[in-house]
């Protein structure tokens, strides 16, 4: 009798054991995971100078966000309106009747008339990575969360001053989304509508474009 006593002891200090080791367990498997969040941020699409950006060919890459076009564009009193226009032949085409140009192609400096006022045009695309409210294969964009700044102080522009976007295109079947950004004096948009102008031989720098994204 004796020995059959000590083995009931026995069962019953093991599951006790066991049942101290399953709670540990529990406890382990039930404790909350931290969380990893990729929090939005700005990113650069693409930076540096004008000559730099025309030397690159303008051309971002299949399937890049990236500037597709800087304009020199004869200023106007009705700049959001003008520069709604998603084609960029038309914008070309004012440029040029106006003895200014623009850069689309490899050269280093682009030749505009003298005493003619103008205002800067910044063409950009954006994909589905970058900008897009949707996980589908192509979705409406948010092109609130684009902006390209720009530096030149020989034409008076601080650094890094914001150019005013005008939304050009934003159709949820198309891989890319595009803006226009134009700015006209030191603070992007100057009430008079003045425009920039090169005096004869004058020779202006743009130091830096900044395309960025919020994503």
């Amino acid at each position: 009798m004796k020995n059959k006593n000590k083995k009931i002891k026995k069962m019953k200090q093991t599951t006790i054991v066991i049942a101290l080791i399953c709670g540990m367990l529990f406890s382990v498997f039930s404790l909350p995971h931290p969380e990893i969040k990729d929090e939005p941020s700005w990113h650069v699409i693409w930076k540096g100078s004008f000559a730099e950006f025309a030397m690159a060919e303008a051309d971002p890459g299949s399937g890049v966000a990236g500037i597709l076009e800087i304009f020199f564009v004869n200023n106007t009193k009705e700049a959001n309106n003008s520069y709604s226009i998603n084609t960029s032949a038309t914008i070309e085409g004012w440029c040029t009747a106006a003895g200014l140009g623009f850069a689309d192609a490899d050269d280093f400096y682009t030749e505009l008339s003298h005493s003619v006022a103008f205002d800067i045009v910044v063409r950009v695309r954006a994909n589905k990575t970058i900008c897009a409210n949707s996980t589908e294969s192509y979705g409406v964009y948010n092109q609130g969360r684009l902006r390209v700044n720009i530096t030149s102080a020989d034409l008076g522009i601080n650094a890094l001053s914001p150019m005013v976007q005008v939304n050009t295109s934003n159709l949820s079947g198309n891989p890319y989304c595009y803006s226009n950004f134009w700015i006209n004096w030191t603070g992007a948009y100057d009430p008079t509508d003045t425009g920039y102008q090169l005096t004869v031989d004058q020779v202006a720098t743009i130091t830096e474009i900044r395309f960025e994204a919020y994503y």
